[in-house]
């Protein structure tokens, strides 16, 4: 066989790289084999292969970082979801405390508007009534006057009564 390799008239190239890239993929025993001058198709066999496993390289390479990307895209999601939960739940929360201030404000206005039509006689100086302690005791003086007037009430009618039982008496008496 070494005479048929000899006997094809290949034409003469530096096969230097070639030889070396091809080396490299071969067993240690074949490495070591006396060298055998290749034709010109054998060598393009090899370059192939050479480049062939290059390229298979290159593409496990590129899975590789495709898989790496998928894994960051799906992390920035999830990051990019549970974001926008905490916004929106934060939203919600500052809408709920703006209309619990809504709330508030309109209550103290309703209490001042009540409170105006209690004291007429106060001119609209409010500034007697802007502690608790002052609307307090305002307070317990009108429940007073609530309780007097009660009591006059509950008198009046007493007396009224007592007015009817006499007119009733004397109607008696004199007939």
């Amino acid at each position: 066989m070494a005479d048929v390799l000899k006997s094809n008239k290949a034409p003469k190239t530096s096969n230097a790289p070639l030889k070396s890239a091809v080396s490299a993929y071969l067993p240690d025993f074949v490495r070591e084999a006396p060298s055998v001058p290749l034709i010109s198709r054998d060598a393009y066999v090899a370059e192939t292969g050479a480049r062939l496993d290059a390229m298979q390289r290159d593409i496990l390479s590129l899975k590789n970082a495709v898989d790496d990307a998928k894994a960051t895209i799906t992390r920035l999601t999830n990051e990019v979801e549970y974001v926008q939960r905490v916004r929106s739940f934060h939203e919600a929360d500052q809408r709920q405390m703006r209309d619990q201030y809504d709330r508030a404000i309109k209550l103290g206005l309703d209490l001042k508007s009540r409170l105006d039509a209690i004291e007429a006689k106060s001119g609209g100086n409010y500034h007697g009534y802007s502690t608790f302690e002052a609307v307090s005791k305002r307070l317990t003086e009108l429940g007073e006057l609530e309780q007097r007037v009660k009591k006059s009430e509950r008198d009046l009618k007493f007396a009224a009564a007592l007015f009817c039982a006499s007119l009733a008496l004397l109607t008696l008496t004199l007939l």
